[in-house]
């Protein structure tokens, strides 16, 4: 091209074109992007008239819902967020506490005293189980440093004070949010002389583990005869701490045999109280062994034998070995599940082998547990043994599934030939299959790519998934263009 054309290019006007405009405009509380978006086409006619007449007539509030009000309270509007205050006066919406409390921290001096007032009202008439369920959130309000948390805490705990909020406050304890539970717990300390059984008492009876770790030093200190009660009635105590400290004060003062404390707890169904029971019989690990042993031998549930197993696999003695390989036969895939566990962490020289048995079980839940072995030991892939499997398979969605799930969790080349053994699933399938086979290339991490594929991976791969047949401007095909050059030089 030449400069003078060039040139009047340059200087010439440029001709914008006109809009192109649509019959139908969206409505504003439709925009995608604006920060003061009102949510609801009601509700934005409503806020409308009451932004410019200032006036909110009665029967305009009632056609508000309360889901409208509570959604706009989070507005970046203050005129939103102050229409939502005025209109849940109004209509005096008890189940809206807590987003009213959350705005005694707004910004705006108008909307925090409408919220304050809100509050004050709604904590005098609403009944103090909806109080206390709020309790989290007005305790929030005390590290606000625009909140008036003094005018509020005083009108909560001149509800708490009377007959039916200490009750409320007890009730509160069982709550199934753990916040309202330890807001309750608090209070009660304050409110109620508990001694240290009553204290006991009242955390079991929650069951909440922070909670019964509060009271720990009160079990510690109960007398003897109290702490073999308890012994007895262990299996009771819901909450893990309370049973640890019962048993940890039981050794420490030695009032029951130290064989039937550690029996207790090495049967615990918390995995830290087990722990320690086998600490404590550390110098007598034959013993140990012998209750896990005649434990497998019995009639036991199979939760007390997956214990067995557990043990069985941390003290890694010789006398359990045979146990775990007749149990990889057992009827029950639970216990097979367990076995295969634990004789991988007792026989290193032999865990490919047990693997590679254990993926050809019928149980999927038995697969699953072969698959997490090859990914947190490291183990080579039993390529034979998966391949059988899948041709087994080639009608079982939930196994290429599986076996997609654990691919991601290995790096990329092993992850990839894992993947391959896809193209043995049933046609039918594939279609289903096709959408989880995406999400895995996605989540692939190449960044992490410093060992080159071997021939028998790199075969596989390129196989079932074809370097041409990859996006032009993808970084899985990047790094294998770079690796098939090197493989091609090589």
């Amino acid at each position: 091209m030449e400069f003078q054309e060039l040139f009047k290019r340059l200087l010439a006007p440029r001709t914008v074109p006109a809009p192109q405009t649509s019959v139908q405009q969206r409505p504003r509380y439709e925009e995608a992007t604006g920060y003061y978006t009102v949510r609801g086409e009601d509700f934005d006619k409503a806020f409308s008239e009451w932004h410019q007449t200032k006036a909110l007539p009665q029967e305009q509030a009632s056609a508000l819902t309360t889901q409208a009000c509570v959604a706009n309270l989070d507005s970046r509007s203050g005129y939103v967020r102050e229409f939502c205050l005025r209109v849940l006066a109004v209509h005096d919406w008890a189940d809206a506490l807590k987003p009213v409390v959350q705005r005694l921290n707004d910004y705006v001096p108008v909307n925090r005293e409408l919220a304050l007032q809100l509050t004050l009202k709604w904590l005098a008439e609403l009944p103090v189980a909806t109080v206390v369920e709020a309790l989290p959130e007005l305790a929030a309000i005390a590290e606000q440093s625009r909140a008036n948390h003094a005018a509020v805490h005083a009108a909560v705990e001149g509800r708490l004070d009377a007959e039916d909020g200490r009750n409320a406050l007890v009730a509160g304890l069982m709550h199934n949010h753990a916040k309202v539970r330890r807001e309750c717990w608090k209070r009660c300390f304050q409110k109620f002389a508990w001694t240290g059984p009553e204290r006991i008492e009242a955390a079991m009876r929650c069951g909440d583990p922070a909670i019964a770790r509060s009271v720990e030093q009160d079990v510690y200190a109960l007398p003897d005869d109290a702490l073999i009660t308890w012994f007895e009635k262990i299996h009771q105590v819901r909450a893990m701490p309370l049973r640890r400290a019962f048993l940890v004060a039981l050794r420490r003062k030695g009032l029951v045999d130290a064989s039937r404390v550690i029996a207790c707890a090495i049967w615990d169904d918390s995995f830290s109280i087990r722990w320690l029971g086998r600490h404590w019989s550390k110098d007598a690990p034959e013993q140990l062994l012998q209750q896990y042993l005649d434990t497998l031998d019995g009639q036991c549930t199979a939760r007390r034998k997956r214990y067995a197993f557990e043990g069985l696999a941390l003290l890694k003695l010789p006398g359990g070995l045979q146990v775990c390989k007749n149990a990889l036969l057992d009827q029950n895939p639970v216990i097979r599940k367990a076995a295969l566990q634990a004789i991988c962490a007792m026989d290193a020289e032999s865990q490919s082998l047990h693997v590679a048995n254990a993926l050809q079980d019928a149980d999927l839940s038995v697969v699953r547990m072969a698959f997490r072995q090859v990914v947190g030991l490291g183990l080579p892939l039993p390529l034979d043994a998966i391949e059988a499997v899948a041709n087994l398979r080639r009608d079982d969605l939930p196994f290429f599934v599986l076996m997609l799930e654990y691919a991601a969790n290995m790096s990329l080349w092993p992850a990839l030939h894992l993947a391959s053994f896809t193209t043995l699933a049933a046609p039918s399938l594939k279609p289903q299959l096709q959408p989880c086979v995406g999400y895995f290339l996605d989540g692939l991490a190449l960044s992490e790519v410093y060992v080159a594929p071997t021939k028998q991976q790199w075969q596989a791969i390129c196989t079932w998934l074809p370097i041409d047949t990859l996006a032009p401007n993808s970084s899985l095909r990047y790094v294998m263009e770079i690796y098939a050059k090197r493989i091609n030089v090589a």
